[in-house]
């Protein structure tokens, strides 16, 4: 299952969206016959969607690690104050 497709953040997977889109409207599911011929489209957009959230993962990891890194800069000073 797929998220909600007009999030923001999804953009750069917008022509997998539109070509899974497009197929679903081209080939309706109710026919058995019809069954399965969108799955190269669901499966590169899963692709796109995996790929997106695993780079905002790696953008937050390193905001978070930026953001310790300045904590414990901040910490040694106010500690190297309170020594002297």
């Amino acid at each position: 299952m797929h998220p909600l497709l007009d999030q923001p953040g999804v953009e750069a997977c917008r022509p997998a969206i539109d070509a899974l889109q497009k197929c679903h409207e081209e080939n309706p599911g109710k026919s058995p016959l019809n069954w399965g011929r969108c799955t190269e489209f669901a499966v590169a957009l899963d692709k796109c969607l995996r790929a997106n959230s695993e780079r905002k993962h790696h953008e937050s990891w390193e905001r978070s690690r930026d953001r310790q890194k300045k904590q414990r800069k901040a910490l040694r000073k106010l500690k190297k104050k309170e020594s002297e």
